[in-house]
C-alpha cells in the first residue's frame, strides 16, 4: 500500500467540517497520516485532529453564507460556489512541491466530481461520505424535492465544471473523462446516519454503503458548559452556520419562553447580535456559538434547523427536535424526524412563540417521544460512527492495496467489530 497520506476534500462549513475532522481523527488513530485542505477558519481545528492541513485561499466568505437553493436560481448559484470552492482545493492539492501522490481521497459528496478528477489523475482509490442525505443508484432526494419545491422541477442537471475540466486537463486527464466522474461507483461509501432514519434504506447495497452513524469528535465534547444552579430544563436552539441570519426566528424563541421554567440558550451566529432580539428575559443566554455537544448532555429539547449533523448531533444526546428547516433538504430532513416520531417539524414561515411553546412543551412531556429517541440514539450508538468508520477505510485500503498485481504484503489491523449496516 501506498505510504503517503489520505488526503480529505470538503467544504469549509462547520456541518461539513466537524464529521471529516472525526474521521481524520480516528484515522490518524490508527496510524494513518492525513491531510486536509484547509481554509484559514479551519486550519487549527484540522491540526487538533492530527491531520495536517493545506492551506489555500477559500472563495468563500468568511463565515460562510450560502444561498438557501429553495428556487433553481439559488440552486445554480450554490452550484457555482460549490464548485469554485472545490476547484481552489484541487490547485492547493496539486500544487503541493514534491509531495508524494496520496494513497486516497476521502470525500464529501458537495465536491465529489471535483475529489474523483484527483482519484482519476493518481489511480487511488476514492471514498465518498455523505454528510447529508445519502443518494444511491436506486434513490433520489431531487424528485421530492422537485415535488415541494415546483420551481426547482426547471433545475438543469449538473455537468463537468469548466474550470475543473481545464484544470483536469492541464494535468493529462481527458476532458471526455472529467463527465464520467459526475455519477460515482465507489466501492465505498459511508453515510452518516443510521440505516433506520433514512427514508430508503433499501435501495443501498451493503457491500459499498456503510451506514455509520454519525460521526463526533470526543475532543468537540470536552468544552465544558453546565446550567446556572437554579435552571429549569434546558433548550437549546441553534440553525446552524451558513443559515442562521434569523432575528425574527430568535425574538419568537425568547418570548415562546419569557416567564416558563425553561432555560433557554440560543445559538445566533455572527451575524446576529444580541441587540437584534429585543427585550431578553432572565431565563434566556444569548452567544454566538456554544459547544453543541455540551449543552446536549444536559438539554430536554433541541430547536434546530434539521441538518443532518444538528439532528444526529441531539438524536446521539437523546435529545427530541423541533425541526425549521431553512433549505429544501433540510425539510426533507425535518419531515422524516416527524415521520419517525423524533421531534416535531415547524414550516419556517410559521414559527409564533405559542407554536413554539407548544412543540417543546409536547416533546418535554410525551413519553411515546423519549421512547422512540432512546431508541434512535441506541441504534446510532450500534452504528460505531467514525471509529467504525476508520476501519472501514482503512481495511479497504488495504483491500484495494492486496488487489492490485503490484502490492506488497498486506498490513496488519487493529481490531474493530466491522460489521454491515
Amino acid at each position: 500500500m501506498r505510504d503517503g497520506p489520505v488526503l480529505f476534500a470538503g467544504i469549509p462549513a462547520h456541518g461539513h467540517m466537524i464529521p471529516a475532522l472525526a474521521l481524520a481523527e480516528s484515522l490518524v488513530a490508527r496510524g494513518l497520516p492525513v491531510e486536509f485542505p484547509a481554509s484559514e477558519e479551519f486550519a487549527d481545528a484540522v491540526r487538533a485532529s492530527g491531520a495536517r492541513p493545506l492551506a489555500y485561499p477559500t472563495t468563500w466568505p468568511v463565515p460562510a453564507a450560502l444561498p438557501a437553493p429553495r428556487t433553481a436560481a439559488d440552486a445554480l448559484e450554490l452550484r457555482a460556489m460549490l464548485a469554485g470552492e472545490a476547484v481552489a482545493q484541487v490547485r492547493a492539492v496539486l500544487a503541493r512541491p514534491g509531495r508524494r501522490p496520496p494513497r486516497a481521497v476521502v470525500y464529501d459528496t458537495a465536491v465529489g466530481p471535483a475529489a474523483r478528477v484527483l482519484t482519476a489523475l493518481w489511480g487511488v482509490p476514492g471514498v465518498q461520505v455523505f454528510t447529508g442525505v445519502a443518494t444511491s443508484p436506486g434513490f433520489s432526494l431531487a424528485p421530492l424535492l422537485a415535488e415541494r419545491y415546483p420551481d426547482l422541477a426547471g433545475l438543469p442537471p449538473a455537468g463537468p465544471d469548466p474550470a475543473l475540466v481545464r484544470l483536469a486537463a492541464d494535468h493529462g486527464l481527458a476532458r471526455d473523462r472529467v463527465g464520467a466522474l459526475l455519477a460515482p461507483r465507489e466501492r465505498l461509501s459511508l453515510v452518516l446516519q443510521p440505516r433506520a432514519f433514512h427514508q430508503a434504506a433499501q435501495t443501498f447495497s451493503p457491500d459499498a454503503f456503510a451506514f455509520v452513524g454519525p460521526c463526533l469528535s470526543r475532543g468537540r465534547a470536552r468544552t465544558p458548559w453546565r446550567p446556572p444552579p437554579d435552571a429549569g430544563p434546558v433548550l437549546l436552539v441553534a440553525l446552524g452556520t451558513l443559515y442562521n441570519r434569523r432575528p425574527a426566528f430568535y425574538r419568537s424563541c425568547v418570548e415562546a419562553v419569557r416567564g416558563t421554567g425553561w432555560h433557554a440558550v440560543l445559538a445566533v451566529g455572527e451575524r446576529v447580535s444580541p441587540g437584534e432580539l429585543g427585550r431578553g428575559a432572565p431565563n434566556v443566554e444569548v452567544h454566538a456559538r456554544v459547544p453543541q455537544p455540551s449543552v446536549l448532555a444536559h438539554a430536554r429539547v433541541m430547536v434546530c434547523h434539521a441538518g443532518m449533523g444538528s439532528t444526529m448531533e441531539a438524536l446521539a444526546a437523546g435529545v427530541p427536535l423541533v425541526a425549521v428547516p431553512q433549505t429544501p433538504e433540510q425539510d426533507a430532513v425535518a419531515r422524516r424526524v416527524q415521520e419517525l416520531g423524533l421531534g416535531v417539524r415547524l414550516p419556517p414561515g410559521g414559527v409564533t412563540p405559542d407554536r413554539l411553546r407548544a412543540a417543546v412543551d409536547l416533546l418535554a412531556t410525551d413519553q411515546g417521544t423519549r421512547e422512540r429517541v432512546a431508541r434512535m440514539r441506541s441504534l446510532i450508538r450500534s452504528a460505531g460512527g467514525a471509529d467504525r468508520g476508520a476501519f472501514l477505510i482503512d481495511a479497504h485500503l488495504h483491500r484495494t492495496a492486496a488487489a492490485r498485481p503490484s502490492a506488497g504484503p498486506r498490513g496488519r489491523h487493529r481490531s474493530s467489530p466491522g460489521r454491515k449496516a
